[in-house]
This record gives C-alpha cells, structure tokens and sequence, in this order.
C-alpha cells in the first residue's frame, strides 16, 4: 500500500474573508423524522471545538456506525478534512486533514464542494475538488493513499484564479474496487485502485 499522506496540496485561487455556516444532522424516521443531532449544537468539548470553526460543504456518507462528511476550514488558507462523526450522538470520531488552498488576498468566495465519500473494504475514499483525492482508514481516520491531479484553473479580472467549468456534481463510483472519480476542477476522469490510490 502507498505511505501515509503528510504534506498538505496546495492551489491558488480567491481569498474569501468567511465560511458559510452549514452543519450536518440525523434525523429519526420511526418517529416522523424527528432530529437526533446536529453538528450546529452538538456540546462534546473536543468535537465543538472543531465543528464552531468547519463548514461541511458537500453531500456526507454513512455506515452502520458513523457519517463521512468533508469539511472546510478557514485559517490563512482553506483547509479540506475528512470527518467521521458517530451515527448515533454526532460526537467527532476523527477528522484528519488532507489538503490545503492556498489563497489571494482580496474577494469573497465559498470553497468548492467535494464530491460524495464512498466507502470500501474499511476506507473512505474522498475527492475534495481541491487538487485531491484520499483514501482514509474508517477507523482511524490514518490517510492510507494520496492522489494529487493537476487542476483547472484561470486568470481573470485582477489576477486571482477561478476554476474552468468541467465535469458536474458526480459521485464516485466504485465497481470491483476499482474507483472511477471526475473532480470538478480537473479536466479528466481518474480510474484508480480504491484500496491504494494505483491509477489504473
């Protein structure tokens, strides 16, 4: 298998000066789709630590013990990370980092969504649309593969970049653990292992 990840992907794009607010919540369908939790007022110390400064941006996934949802956060870049959350409280599993976007220093700007996680012989694999895909351990959240993939990017009005119009909000698909993935803000469609990251 490939080693561990450890240096962030970086790109350069708008610098916005706010994330937007958005949470990921369960909901009870035996009894009339009654909330069970939300990330927005979830009390655990270490997971609101964490959860007052991300936006989860992007379409989650689940298994039969925790939710797979990407996340954003702003520091002096955006920082794209990976999240399990427990299905049954909301409390923060794990929540590993994966890459970075490196910034311009003016206008306003949310981050490109990631695609969907999908799940596969105990990893989450997960493209964030920022010059990267991962494949992370479900129990540990330990980034098991890394695929970085030149991006699409523009000069426009004032020098900052913008991404070029490309492939549309798809989830990856998974066929016979091969892994079929088209970033938003790549030109090509990426076939690789879904266990290592190999292309194929």
């Amino acid at each position: 298998r490939a080693p561990p990840a450890r240096d962030p992907v970086e790109a350069t794009s708008q610098r916005p000066t706010q994330l937007p607010k958005q949470a990921v919540a369960a909901y009870d369908l035996a009894h009339g789709l009654r909330r069970q939790w939300s990330t927005a007022d979830v009390r655990d110390q270490e997971s609101r630590a964490f959860y007052d400064s991300a936006c989860f941006h992007g379409p989650p996934a689940a298994d039969e013990h925790s939710v797979y949802a990407g996340a954003y956060v702003l520091e002096n870049d955006v920082k794209a990370y990976l999240c399990s959350i427990d299905i049954a409280t909301g409390r923060l599993n794990w929540k590993s980092f994966l890459c970075s976007e490196q910034l311009s220093s003016f206008a306003s700007v949310n981050p490109r969504p990631g695609l969907a996680p999908c799940l596969v012989d105990g990893l989450v694999n997960w493209c964030t649309n920022q010059g990267a895909i991962g494949g992370f351990d479900v129990l540990t959240g330990e980034v098991r593969w890394l695929l970085q993939y030149p991006r699409r990017l523009s000069y426009r009005y004032g020098g900052n970049m913008d991404l070029v119009p490309g492939w549309s909000d798809n989830p990856p698909v998974v066929s016979e653990r091969v892994l079929y993935v088209a970033p938003q803000d790549g030109e090509h469609l990426w076939v690789a292992d879904a266990r290592t990251g190999r292309p194929h």
